[in-house]
């Protein structure tokens, strides 16, 4: 059995994840900067909340929050993954729907975007109720744009992310 455990970032979890990164998350870093180090410290300085992911103590996943504007209620999410996370898929998607629940608790709407490229990005979005938006174009990249809102969430075919017995999924995979 798996204990999963998220919690607020520290500056050592972002040296840690640096090492740790996924190809595909070291790709997107540095997409947004000459150097993947630089563009993991523009996320988080322009994050109004940074947490971590650990399974069995070892972390496999950092994501954080970014205000659209100070004059909406629209956040975009962004993340950065580990090998872990392939290992633990289905407690990842579980807790990931987790977080977006409790994040559309807080904002009316989510926003995030994927490497046109990226069909596990896209299939994961897609798999936990993000809709396709349409496409964006940054740094010369194309990105397929999407987002969530509480209605769609609450969708009766995503309710089996919460299992049986609520979110007690979360504890293993």
């Amino acid at each position: 059995m798996t204990v999963y455990e998220r919690r607020k970032a520290t500056p050592e979890d972002i040296e840690l994840i640096l090492k740790n990164l996924r190809k595909f998350s070291r790709n997107e870093l540095m997409i947004v900067a000459d150097m993947e180090g630089q563009g993991l410290k523009q996320a988080v300085e322009g994050s109004r909340d940074v947490w971590c992911g650990f399974a069995d103590g070892h972390l496999g996943v950092m994501y954080g929050v970014r205000m659209v504007s100070i004059v909406s209620n629209h956040a975009y999410i962004w993340m950065l993954t580990t090998e872990l996370v392939e290992k633990h898929w289905v407690t990842f998607v579980r807790v990931s729907a987790l977080f977006l629940e409790e994040l559309l608790g807080q904002y009316d709407r989510l926003s995030v975007i994927a490497p046109l490229r990226s069909d596990i990005s896209q299939r994961w979005l897609q798999y936990i109720g993000f809709k396709q938006t349409g496409v964006t174009r940054m740094y010369g990249i194309k990105f397929k744009t999407y987002e969530l809102t509480k209605e769609a969430l609450s969708n009766e075919k995503l309710t089996w992310l919460r299992g049986d017995e609520g979110w007690q999924p979360l504890l293993a995979s």
